[in-house]
C-alpha cells in the first residue's frame, strides 16, 4: 500500500471512466495524472484540490469543456486533450498562464480566440487535425 502523501503519479487509462473518481481529489501531491482512453466529458470542479499538478493527460475521451476551477491550477505545464469533442478551446485554459505544452489536435476546433496571447509560458501548441 502507498501511502498518499508518496504517490506523485496517477495512471487511470483505459478503465472506461464517465467521471473521475472523487478519490483521486484527495491525493494532493500528484503532480501526473494520466486519464488516456477513456469517456470523461469534464473534470469535477474540485479538479483545483490537485494544486501540485504538473501535467495533466486527457486524450481521447469525449471532453467538451472544462471547470472554470482549472484556473487555480497554477503548476500545470502540459495539458494534452488530443482526440476529444472540443469545438471551441474552453475559455479557463487562457487563464492556465503556467501552461508550457498545449495538445488540442483531433478535436473539432474552427478558431483561436485572441486570448492565446495570455498564455506567456506556452511554447508549444497543437492543433493540427481540427
Amino acid at each position: 500500500r502507498c501511502k498518499e502523501g508518496q504517490l506523485t503519479g496517477l495512471d487511470l487509462s483505459n478503465l472506461v471512466l464517465r467521471e473521475l473518481p472523487s478519490s483521486t481529489l484527495n491525493f494532493k501531491n500528484i503532480t501526473e495524472m494520466f486519464v488516456y482512453k477513456n469517456k470523461l466529458s469534464t473534470f469535477p470542479t474540485e479538479i483545483y484540490r490537485l494544486c501540485n499538478l504538473r501535467t495533466i493527460g486527457a486524450a481521447e475521451n469525449n471532453i467538451t469543456d472544462l471547470p472554470a476551477e482549472m484556473a487555480q491550477l497554477r503548476k500545470l505545464e502540459v495539458l494534452d486533450l488530443r482526440h476529444n469533442k472540443l469545438t471551441d478551446i474552453p475559455a479557463v485554459i487562457y487563464r492556465i498562464t503556467s501552461l508550457r505544452k498545449l495538445f488540442l489536435n483531433f478535436n473539432k476546433l474552427t478558431s483561436i480566440a485572441p486570448e492565446v496571447g495570455c498564455l506567456s509560458e506556452l511554447r508549444s501548441l497543437t492543433l493540427n487535425d481540427n
